[in-house]
């Protein structure tokens, strides 16, 4: 058998990339599934936190999953937004442009789509095992329409509840949130296309500075945006100055794989004031994508793993599919199997996975065979075999 080449240059980050794109996308979906944490039978409500093993569970997903996903999009976002362009009046526009089919189109669908499903939330059958929706209140007007696509707790359907910790904000299809911030970005292109030509890697440093120094603080959608702007500029960086993405990380690769594990494994068995806790979180973010670019190339590299164009192009659309239907599943099982253990909730939770992730993939690949027009819409791209 001869030896198969190995991918080099463009080709192995393009397919570090690639390989990235999916997996991502399922820890995102994962973390959100495990965010039910009880349901509803016979009038009672069932709590999985009073389930032993269930800390140690929730406390793993926390450590090693939470909030690594989207920074690696961002950083994804910026290099490739900067790749191989001198950002110009005409280039620009035909950035914008592009960005319109594959983030603004797919963004106002998917929400269009989250508000028709959330609307089956109220029908009688669900009364009884949703027993909350009753404080759910409608406001049809066009405020409250416009303002469910930038921040849902205030739009068409609103409780008297807290909103969101830290007081972050999410549209209706929640995960979109970093689609949205996004879009905000990349209109704000030219300002950093200005100060990563002047300033080079100071302003990345500067922001990454502010970025860390703010992780405990609770500042709403502006922790978000410092979050998509600092890991944007970024990859916008390494991609305007031709930095070797994969040479770079992989320089770092075994120091910041060391440092990944030791801190996620701290956070998970040890108990941190909140302040240290967010610092630690914040270093292992960076550590995180270190570690997953430089493990990612090296899969690569070795051939031991080749990329999936389908699972690569299907994979905005589990990201942005799964946020609609979780809920649901994690409803119906639990209702079906009335978990009463931590152990049946945690192959709930994997079957839950493991439908949605499924079942979008298989749509994506239906939509892409009998009506590639709604494919684009929904994904920002058709995929070609």
């Amino acid at each position: 058998m001869p030896h198969e080449q190995k991918p080099e240059g463009k080709s192995l980050r393009s397919q570090s990339l690639d390989l990235l794109r999916f997996p991502l996308a399922v820890i995102v979906a994962a973390i959100h599934v495990t965010a039910t944490r009880s349901y509803w039978v016979d009038g009672s409500q069932i709590r999985f936190s009073d389930m032993d093993g269930s800390h140690l569970f929730y406390g793993f997903f926390d450590a090693f999953l939470r909030n690594q996903s989207v920074p690696i999009y961002f950083f994804i976002a910026g290099y490739v937004f900067f790749l191989g362009i001198t950002l110009t009046i005409d280039t620009y526009g035909h950035k914008l442009k592009n960005r319109t089919k594959s983030l603004l189109i797919p963004y106002v669908s998917w929400n269009t789509l989250a508000v028709l499903i959330a609307l089956l939330a109220f029908l009688p059958e669900f009364k009884t095992i949703l027993p909350n929706i009753q404080n759910i209140h409608f406001h049809w007007n066009i405020p409250s329409i416009l303002e469910t696509f930038w921040n849902a707790w205030f739009g068409i359907f609103s409780t008297d509840r807290p909103m969101a910790p830290g007081g972050l904000i999410y549209p209706q299809d929640y995960p979109l949130w970093f689609v949205r911030d996004l879009m905000i970005i990349v209109v704000s292109a030219p300002m950093i296309y200005f100060c990563l030509k002047t300033t080079r890697w100071y302003a990345v440093a500067f922001i990454g500075i502010v970025w860390f120094a703010l992780s405990p603080y609770k500042l709403g959608h502006f922790s978000q945006m410092l979050n998509g702007y600092f890991f944007f500029t970024w990859g916008a960086y390494m991609s305007y100055h031709g930095r070797d993405m994969i040479k770079d990380f992989r320089h770092f690769f075994k120091l910041c794989a060391g440092g990944y594990l030791v801190i996620s494994t701290a956070l998970w068995l040890c108990n941190f004031p909140e302040w240290l806790y967010d610092y630690l979180k914040s270093a292992n973010v960076i550590l995180g994508m270190v570690m997953a670019y430089g493990l990612a190339s090296l899969l690569i590299e070795s051939g031991r793993v080749k990329t999936s164009k389908f699972l690569a192009a299907s994979s905005f659309f589990v990201y942005a599919g799964h946020g609609l239907i979780v809920a649901y599943i994690n409803v119906a099982l639990f209702q079906i199997f009335t978990p009463r253990s931590f152990l049946p909730v945690a192959l709930i939770y994997l079957t839950t996975l493991i439908i949605a992730v499924g079942g979008l993939c298989v749509l994506f690949g239906l939509l892409g065979k009998y009506a590639p027009l709604l494919q684009q819409i929904f994904a920002g791209r058709r995929y070609k075999k």
